[in-house]
């Protein structure tokens, strides 16, 4: 934000609080970060206990391949449990 990143360009959700433990698949999620993007300024993404959806792989690539999107994602080490 001290580079003008405004706070809407930053995109943060932990799947495992509340109604984002809903998302179940890879789909909603992608449409639920796409919803949010600036197609003319960069994005950055930030996905915690991404593992909690069932093939978040597939969201975070179609996320990552995009020019302005700069992706992260964090959570335990245990991959399949959900």
């Amino acid at each position: 934000m001290q580079d003008g990143v405004a706070p809407e360009q930053i995109i943060a959700y932990n799947l495992k609080a509340g109604e984002l433990a809903d998302i179940e698949d890879s789909k909603a999620l992608f449409q639920l970060v796409a919803g949010r993007l600036f197609p003319d300024k960069m994005n950055y993404i930030f996905l915690d206990e991404v593992q909690r959806v069932a093939d978040f792989q597939k969201a975070v690539d179609a996320l990552f391949i995009k020019k302005n999107c700069d992706v992260y994602i964090t959570g335990s080490n245990a991959w399949g449990v959900r």
